[in-house]
Formats: structure tokens, sequence, C-alpha cells
């Protein structure tokens, strides 16, 4: 890509100020920066990206890289040598070909036409209001509306048709071989115009409704439509001379009225800047361009083939060798002054607004309108230029100091000590007198006409300023690279260092502020300060634009203008001047650059002031290339926003289209977003910010990429959201977004997590339970353990204690049945009742110390407690089991027992009935256990003063059951009903069997062998 101020080759320097002509600037791109050849037909997508149909293929084009477009991914494009193209408002791309058919591309997808349109070569596209196309080929014309191909009905004797204009009022104008058309957009008539044509090159409408018509027997003419339609009117003209002859073969008329077109005999592009001059009926020569541009000026090729402006109000230009665009360039280069030697510019502006420059060679002076005229040549190496309060104008060169008087430079004489000495810088202090710096000797002061000096005092040895500036109470400021800043007044010298603010290197340039103080600039920053010595300073370290700053101009306007390595810097003064009161202060700027026309950099040459403002508000530029001006009441703006659009999304490297609610595949590992804003007048300068809901925290900033990526993305809802600015800064806030939605995996699942949390929940359960038994277990061996000792207490104590007494009471009972019947033998018969009584307590114990280990020890026990009654006429007793038998938890049936036990005893001792009955009921929700007879009952308030006279059993069985969280109730009427209930968790064992099994620890068994047999 090649960039270059447009030198527009025409009668006047039409860069100069007082030409008030466009502004433009030239960018080529050639086929080594992958432009294609032979470009035919330029178009612009509602994206904002160009279409190019050229003899090598379609492409687009974003202002930066060219792509090539063949096939949708299903159908292919028939053919790559292309002669025409249409992109219509909606975005649709047709194309024709050199060798007939059409292909139309709407929304990414190419529709092929054979068969349709007429045959041969297509020559162009044009859509009607009412938005049908019409095409012109070899074989005539045609239009495509509602879906269907018409043709009309062309006569042979037209010729082929080679141009079309679609009207204002919807008729649609056709330039063929031999005729000029017009074509009723409703009846398809064909009306014949009495314009004579022979082979018809260019035709376009006016912004005045007037038509512009190309052939190669008259050239350009200019026609009114309602005349040619009259067949009395007969033009009165006269043909040009053949070198005169301005055959142009494209013709465009740009948004600001000026006639754009391409010459066809190979000599580049003109220019009409004024169109509305010409009279109807005209013929235009040579004579008539205002200005041309060919490949001499840097176009790629002599021989264009297509005309376009863009919507920013670029043109482009398609050629047989490249692309090349025309944009507004706000930074004009005067080309009345030579190209910048090895040394640089010189400049200064007189207080009365006057600009005097120099270069290597000569000394120029601006007049109002910003003309430079050379006043002197042979200046001899100029080394500064210097103004007074009057006007007046002096020189320091390597030949001395001279003072400009009129048009001539005269010397001016010197001290004794610096004759023929090189002098580095003057200036003129507020007493009117003239300060020069001699090398070598030191800086002198003219009182009148007498030189004094060198002042020495509080200067350093060796202090020879390039740099001397007054201020505006008329101290003198002198400095040098390698030296600090000093402050010359009536108070004496002051010495200005870093200390005291002045944080910006070496200094490169000084200049005066209206404040009376002084403005420096360095390769760190910007600094500003006053004789009373203290600085502020605006460094690169927080503002980076700042670097190398050369020179400093106020416009008058509110604005400040700064020359600096990368370019010249605009921003408002009152900014500035806030950003010095407070470092941290917002500073916005505009950049003008090459891309503005701005020719090199700002020169560097110390130490030289490189931005200056005249007496009519232009800001003058000093480059290392040349010397360019800015009007800041004239800057182009672009209030076009880039068009956002979302190009594609790639997940885990697989393409995926762009759509509504896009669904992705789970588990996106890499997720990549292509996006676009282009915007042809600067695409480097387009800014973009992306952002992605629930991930970015902030608009991200990716610089001149396109594309955002991600990783490892989470299940869920996203929005993606792409924002961006022009080069002037107008945002298109609304931007383009992209909703997408990546599906969970099943590990990511809520079904999985529920799962999980269920699994552990599962686990944790298991393990407290798993605790809970184990422990459950522990205490079951130690209850265990403890029952079987009671069990052997209990036997032993059945089988010697207990049937030794049985049988010492058995052995008295047949002794006192020997005795005679007196008061002894009543004796020892109450004490042998006695003794049974104790022997029946003593059994009763005993039981109580065996194990029940089942629910049907359960009932056997329940049996067995009517058995021990000491009753002489015992009554019946009933036991109804009822339900499934379930195992009960040892230590509650052992309860169970001992209540069931103490009612039955009841009952059967104290009833005076003759039928017990006990239910046991083992029901899934709680254990139920009744005993019932059908004596006498119980009184009223015997049972809730019990204890008080002595009697605990019903105490002692209220007590159990609410130890093992059940409910007893006792019911007196009608015979006594004592009923207990206790809770299904508190009463049965819940253990499963393979838990049982898998954690109860092996039981050991015992085989004994059969008698008369051994072991093994």
């Amino acid at each position: 890509m090649l960039a270059t101020a447009l030198l527009w080759a025409s009668p006047a320097p039409a860069e100069e100020p007082q030409q008030q002509l466009p502004k433009l600037r030239h960018t080529a791109w050639s086929q080594d920066t992958g432009a294609p050849p032979n470009i035919w037909a330029i178009g612009q997508s509602p994206q904002g990206d160009l279409w190019l149909a050229s003899g090598a293929g379609l492409y687009r084009f974003d202002g930066v890289r060219f792509e090539q477009f063949r096939s949708d991914g299903v159908r292919a494009l028939p053919s790559e040598i292309m002669g025409a193209m249409l992109v219509t408002p909606a975005g649709d791309v047709w194309v024709g070909y050199h060798s007939g058919g059409i292909s139309v591309i709407r929304d990414g997808r190419i529709t092929n036409y054979a068969d349709g349109p007429p045959k041969g070569t297509v020559k162009q596209f044009v859509q009607g209001p009412d938005g049908a196309v019409w095409i012109a080929s070899f074989g005539g014309v045609a239009i495509f509306r509602d879906g269907r191909w018409t043709s009309v009905k062309w006569d042979p004797a037209y010729g082929r048709p080679f141009n079309m204009l679609a009207g204002r009022d919807g008729s649609l104008w056709v330039a063929a071989q031999h005729a000029f058309l017009r074509i009723d957009p409703v009846t398809l008539r064909v009306q014949k115009t009495n314009e004579p044509v022979s082979g018809a090159w260019a035709l376009t409408e006016a912004p005045d409704g007037r038509l512009w018509l190309s052939d190669e027997a008259l050239g350009l003419r200019i026609l009114d439509p309602a005349q040619v339609l009259r067949p009395d009117f007969v033009p009165a003209r006269k043909a040009p001379s053949p070198a005169q002859l301005l055959v142009p073969r494209r013709l465009l008329f740009d948004s600001a009225g000026v006639l754009w077109g391409a010459h066809e005999d190979g000599k580049g592009i003109f220019r009409i800047l004024d169109p509305r001059r010409a009279p109807s009926n005209r013929i235009l020569t040579q004579a008539d361009v205002d200005q041309t541009y060919g490949a001499t000026q840097g176009l790629t090729s002599d021989l264009p083939g297509a005309l376009f402006q863009d919507r920013e109000r670029n043109i482009w230009v398609g050629g047989t060798l490249g692309l090349d665009r025309f944009s507004v360039a706000d930074i004009v280069t005067a080309r009345s002054i030579p190209s910048s030697t090895r040394e640089g510019y010189r400049a200064v502006v007189t207080p009365q607004g006057r600009l005097y420059l120099a270069d290597a060679d000569t000394l120029y002076r601006f007049d109002d309108a910003g003309r430079p005229e050379a006043i002197h040549r042979g200046l001899g190496h100029p080394n500064e230029l210097c103004a007074g309060r009057d006007g007046q104008v002096w020189m320091a060169a390597d030949r001395g100091l001279s003072r400009l008087e009129g048009r001539r430079l005269v010397p001016m004489p010197l001290p004794p000590a610096a004759q023929r000495r090189v002098v580095l810088a003057c200036a003129q202090d507020g007493a009117g007198d003239l300060w020069a710096s001699i090398a070598g000797v030191g800086l002198f002061r003219q009182d009148g006409a007498t030189w004094r000096g060198p002042l020495k005092a509080h200067l350093p040895d060796g202090f020879f300023p390039r740099i001397l500036v007054a201020s505006a109470k008329g101290d003198i400021w002198a400095a040098d690279p390698g030296f600090d800043l000093f402050a010359i007044g009536k108070a004496g010298v002051r010495r200005i260092t870093a200390a005291d603010g002045l944080d910006i290197g070496e200094i490169k340039f000084i200049k005066a502020d209206a404040q009376g103080g002084v403005l420096a600039g360095g390769e760190r920053g910007l600094a500003r300060g006053g004789l009373e010595g203290r600085f502020q300073s605006l460094t690169v370290d927080r503002r980076p634009a700042l670097s190398l700053v050369s020179g400093i101009a106020e416009d008058g306007l509110g604005a400040t203008w700064i020359g600096t390595i990368h370019g010249v810097i605009k921003l408002s003064t009152r900014a500035l001047d806030k950003a010095f009161a407070d470092p941290a202060a917002p500073l916005d700027m505009r950049r003008f650059d090459v891309r503005d026309g701005l020719s090199g950099a700002p020169q560097q040459h110390c130490c030289h002031g490189t931005v200056f403002a005249d007496g009519r508000q232009r800001i003058w530029l000093l480059t290392n290339r040349a010397v360019g001006w800015v009007d800041p009441r004239a800057l182009s703006h672009n209030p076009v926003p880039p068009t956002v659009s979302i190009l594609g999304v790639t997940a885990n490297n697989e393409p995926r289209a762009v759509r509504p609610d896009m669904r992705l595949m789970s588990n996106v590992r890499d997720l990549r977003i292509d996006f676009a804003a282009p915007s042809l007048v600067a695409p480097d300068r387009v800014r973009v910010l992306y952002r992605l809901r629930g991930v970015d925290a902030d608009w991200v900033d990716p610089g001149a990429r396109r594309q955002a990526f991600y990783t490892r993305l989470r299940p869920g809802h996203y929005r993606f959201s792409v924002i961006a600015a022009n080069n002037d800064g107008v945002w298109n806030k609304t931007g383009a977004t992209l909703d997408f939605v990546i599906p969970p995996t099943f590990v990511q699942s809520r079904t999985f997590l529920a799962l999980l949390a269920l699994g552990l929940a599962s686990i944790v359960g298991g393990a407290f339970f798993l605790r809970l038994h184990f422990a459950a277990l522990r205490i079951e061996q130690r209850y265990e353990a403890r029952l079987a000792e009671r069990e052997r207490i209990a036997r032993e104590l059945h089988d010697t204690l207990l049937q030794t007494v049985q049988g010492l009471v058995l052995k008295f009972h047949g002794l006192v049945g020997g005795l005679p019947s007196n008061a002894v033998r009543g004796q020892m018969e109450e004490a042998l009742d006695r003794a049974e009584l104790v022997v029946t307590e003593s059994r009763d114990r005993i039981m109580d110390l065996r194990t029940v280990r089942s629910s049907e020890d359960l009932v056997r026990r329940l049996r067995g407690a009517a058995d021990l009654s000491t009753s002489r006429r015992p009554p019946e007793l009933r036991v109804i089991s009822q339900g499934e038998t379930r195992r009960m938890i040892p230590s509650a049936l052992d309860e169970i027992i001992q209540i069931g036990s103490e009612a039955i005893r009841n009952a059967v001792s104290h009833s005076g009935g003759d039928l017990v009955e006990v239910e046991v009921a083992f029901e899934p929700a709680a254990f139920r256990l009744t005993v019932s007879d059908n004596g006498v009952g119980i009184p009223a308030g015997r049972l809730e003063h019990a204890a008080r006279q002595g009697h605990y059993g019903f105490v002692g069985m209220r007590e159990r059951a609410r130890n093992l969280g059940g409910e007893l109730a006792v019911d007196g009427q009608d015979g006594t009903r004592v009923e207990l209930i206790v809770p299904a968790r508190n009463a049965y064992e819940t253990r499963r069997w393979f838990l049982d099994r898998l954690l109860r620890p092996p039981e050991r068994v015992e085989i004994q062998a059969p008698s008369g047999c051994s072991p093994g």
C-alpha cells in the first residue's frame, strides 16, 4: 500500500490555501499488496466493505485485506472473468460474466442464472426505484422483477447496449452502439432519442438532473432529458478537433458535485470541479478539465476501469494494476516550497501574524492568502529566524547576523570578538534590545548600536544557547541541548532544573505564552513555568503521545497544536491548562499524521519549532520532508460510524455459521468469535470494544485484532457484544450482538449435580448410619455378653441353690407330715409356706435374669408369667399374636416383657376373674401389647393414689413405657385393660439382612462328633 499527498496536475497549484478546492490524499494498493488486476466494477455492502468485480475474480476488501469469494460451500461462481457488478442496498451482489450468465449472492448463498437473462457479455446492472434490476448484455436488455426475467424487445439496429442509467423518474436510459434510448419501466416500450451515438462509452446523471454522455464520435457532452426526446430538436454544436476530444470511459459525480472521469485513451483520471457552469448540449473538451492524475503522480494504472464513491465520501478507482483511494486530507503540502534538505526549515511569525520561512537557500514571505514569495536566495545555512515587536525580522546564520529590510537581508556588525563567527540564535527583549548567541564566544546584548557581552555571570562554561526566546514580560529564556534552562531578567539569571519541575529531558524548543511564562518541549514531554522558577511537566510516563515535542501553537479558536515524533496533536487549550494544574486530568487528543496528508514527521532538528500559527489562524507544520498547512476552521469530519458485524464462531476448532440464538456443543474448550467494523477512511484508526456478559467485567479493547478468544466457558446463556468508533470518534453504540448457549455435559447437568448431591448425601448418610451401626453392634455385643453372664448366673442359681432349697422344702414337708397337729406343726407349715414363697420369688428373679432372644420368647415368657402366680385358682390365659413376627430390639423386648408380665400377674392375682387375654400385635407403625381380664376392674382414683399406698407396679410400668418412648393406657371399667403402644423405630430392629451378614462378626459353630467317633 502506498499513501501520498495528492498532487493533481492543474493550471494552478490546487493545494495552496487560496484555492477553495477539496483537499485529497491518495492511497494505492497494487497487486503485490493483494489487490486484484483488471477491476471493472466496485460496490459497497451494507456492512461497509467493498466488493470488487475483476478479470481475476470477485473480491471483498475491508480497507486492509483482500479476500477472494469463489464459493458458498455448496455452489461456486461459474467464472472468474467478470464484466459487471451491482451491490443493492439490501446487500445482494449481482455479478455478470464476460462469457455471459449471471450470479446473485444473497445472504452468502449463490444462485446462478444461465437461462433467463440475455446472452453474451454482461456490460452493466442498474436497480430502479422499485427495486427491479436491469441488465444490459450483448444480447439485449432485460429486467428481473418479482422473481421473473422479462426481456425488452430489442431492435438489432440499435447495436449492443453498453451503458444504462436509472433516471429519477424511474425511466431507463440506455446508450447503445448506434442509439441513445429511453425505456418505459412499466410497458417496457423503447423510445429512440434524437441524440446521435457512435460507440457509447459512459453515461451518468448530474445532481441537477442533466445527462452526461460520452461516445467515440463527439466525446463528452451534456444533454437535457426533455430536449433529447423531442423529434424536432436539433442541437447546435460542433465537434472538437481530435486533439481536444475528451472521451471518458467512466463518469462519476461525487457528493460535492465534482465530476470524475476516467480517460479512455490511457491518461489516468480527471476532475471537472464545477460542472454546473457548462451549458446543456455543449461538447466538453480537454480545456474543460481542471485536474488530471495518472501513473506519473502515483495512480496504479493509467487505464482505470471503475469509479465509485463510498458512504464515507472516499473515491475509489479500480484499474488494470490495482486499486486507488482518494480521501479527504486535512493537511495540504505547500508545493511551492522545495522538499526539505538535510538542514530542515526555520520559521517565525511576527506579532502582526506574518509568516517567514527559510530553507537551506531561500527566505520566503507568506501573504495573507498563504501564498509564499521567495524574497532572498543564497542564505548560506540559516540557523534561526527571529522577529521583533514591530515586525522586524532577523536571521542568524553561519555567515553572521542579518536584518531583513524590504526584500534584502542586510548584514549586521558583530562584536569584535565575534567576527566571522556562527550566529546560533537571536531574540528581542521587552526593552527592544537584540540578543544574539555566538558559537564559541557566548551571549551578547545590543544596547542601541553597542554590543555588550559576553554574558557569563551565573552561566556555565561552554554555554552557547541555540534557543533564545523573549517572554511576554520581556525576559530572555535561553537553552542548549545538554544544559539546563536559564531565565535572564532584571533580577539576574535563574537556573531551572529538574528539581524545579522541568522533567522533560533534552529541550527541543521554547515558546513564550501569553501569561509571561514559557512552554518548553523536550524528548520526554511538555513543561510550563515562569520566572518564579516552578514548572509543571506533562511527561510520556502518563501522556505517551507527548514524545519528542518539537513545537506548539495556539490557533485562536480554543485549540492548541503540538508537534511530536508521531505527528501533530490537536487538543483543547483549556484541557491543557487543566492537565498542567492536575496531571491526572483527562486530556483528549486528536492526532494528524501521514493518514491526514502530513508529509513525513515533524522535523527533529535542534532547535527550531515545527508548529506555527499565522494571522489567519492557519497552522503551519514543518516536517522532515515538506511544509504543510491545515485550516482548523475546515477540518474534515467523518459522521459515518462503522457498521459492526459478527462474521463467524469457531468452537473447539469447528466453524459454526452465525445465527440467532446459537446453540454450541457441550464442553467448549476454545471459542473464537470473528467480527468486523470496516471504515474505509482510516481502517487502522477504528477503535473496537467487545464484551462477553458474565465473563468480561468491562469492555475489552483488542487493538487491531478483530477476534475474541475465550477458553473453558461454563455452561449457560451468553451474550457477546461489539461496538466500534471511526477515525473521528463517532461511535456505533448499537454495534452487533450474538446470543448463544453452551449446554452442559452430563456431568455438568443439573441431573448429574442432583445425583451427585444425592450420592454424597447417601455416602455421608451411609457413613453416619454405618457408624451408628457399629456403635450399636458394639453395644449389642456388650449387652449380649452381659446377658450371657446373667443367664449363666441364672442357670447356676437354678441348678444349685434353687434346687437345693426346693429339695429342703420338700424334705421338711415330709417331716411336717409326720408331726402331730399342734402349735409347733402349725408354725412349721407356716415357715414352709414362706419358704415356698421365697422359692417362687427366687424363680421369678432367676427368670428375670435369663435373656429374651426373640419375639417367640416374648410369647413364651408372657405365658410363663401366669404360671409363676401364687393364686390357688389361676384364671384361664389366652395369648393371641397378630401380624408378621418381627425381630425386636433386645433392650426394648426386655422392657416389654417386664411390663406385660407385671400386667398379667396383676390380672391373675387381683382381678378375681376367670379369663385373662393377652394380645401381641406386630403392626407396621408400632408394636402393641394388650392385657385384659373380666374381673372386678380398678376403682376410679385408685391408680392416682397407688404410689402413696406403697403399690409401685403400675408406676414402674409407666416409667418403663416412657423409657421406650411409648404410651401405657389403663382402663378399669368392666374388668381391667392395660395397653402398651411402642413406636416401630423404638421396638423393631431395622438392620437389613445383608448388613447383618456383612457387618456382624461370624458366629462360632461347634460340631459334636457322634458317639464312638473321633473328630475329623
